[in-house]
């Protein structure tokens, strides 16, 4: 059975990119604008994928407009891409342009409920990853290197660090839903990196807490930058 994947502000060039890829991957794809019936939705034809991408009418700062789409779309997956386009609006009207962004995250997150939070999971830094893999091909003979930090941590832990990037008490915005437990978990998951220390000289470079920072800035250098007239003229081409 295919995953079902909700994209927020699809009519704009990431999200039509990201629905394309969606769509590769076998995913039912569901797509969001503010006014559906006003959208332009030329990157979406551009792509040849306006016909597959199912669209909505959703107000991302309308927290019963939110709710509404979630219940109906059930997705497993949500991509938030909205964001205020206009830079001309986000000069004049700076505070309408914070508030269209940190609502519209914050009534998603008041929407959706997750499962069992006290979980044990080895998180790590993909960069860090990648260099493991590359160190791994420039060994003498081929082997089998376990990469992690080597370190678990709760899902409690990295959901109250990345509230507590934006000040917001996760507790306040989380709710959890036995329903969605899954039958069986794996409660503790660790890795032992030590071999991939001994042999490659890897070692993570980024803790738990210096990945948790750096993906919340990202979200919001994301949300807060002006969108690439570049990219949207790429792909009108």
């Amino acid at each position: 059975m295919p995953k079902t994947a909700l994209i927020v502000g699809v009519t704009g060039p990431d999200g039509a990119y990201l629905a394309r890829f969606l769509l590769h991957k076998g995913y039912d794809v569901y797509g969001t604008s503010r006014n559906i019936g006003l959208a332009r939705t030329d990157g979406l034809r551009a792509l040849g994928i306006r016909d597959k991408v199912s669209l909505l009418s959703v107000s991302p700062v309308d927290f019963r407009s939110v709710s509404d789409a979630i219940e109906r779309v059930a997705p497993q997956e949500i991509y938030n891409l909205s964001r205020q386009s206009s830079v001309a609006l986000s000069f004049s009207q700076p505070a309408e342009t914070l508030s269209s962004v940190t609502q519209a995250t914050i009534n998603f997150l008041e929407a959706l409920k997750l499962g069992d939070i006290s979980i044990h999971r080895d998180w790590g830094w993909a960069p860090d990853y990648v260099e493991a893999m590359w160190m791994m091909l420039q060994h003498d003979r081929p082997e089998d290197f376990v990469i992690a930090s080597g370190v678990a941590h709760r899902l409690d832990e990295f959901v109250s660090a990345a509230f507590a990037e934006v000040g917001l008490a996760w507790q306040d915005h989380v709710e959890c839903d036995d329903s969605l437990r899954r039958p069986t978990d794996i409660r503790y998951s660790r890795g032992d990196p030590s071999k991939a220390a001994r042999q490659l000289g890897w070692r993570p470079r980024v803790g738990f807490a210096e990945i948790i920072s750096r993906m919340v800035r990202a979200e919001q250098e994301k949300r807060t930058s002006p969108p690439s007239t570049q990219v949207e003229l790429k792909l009108l081409k």
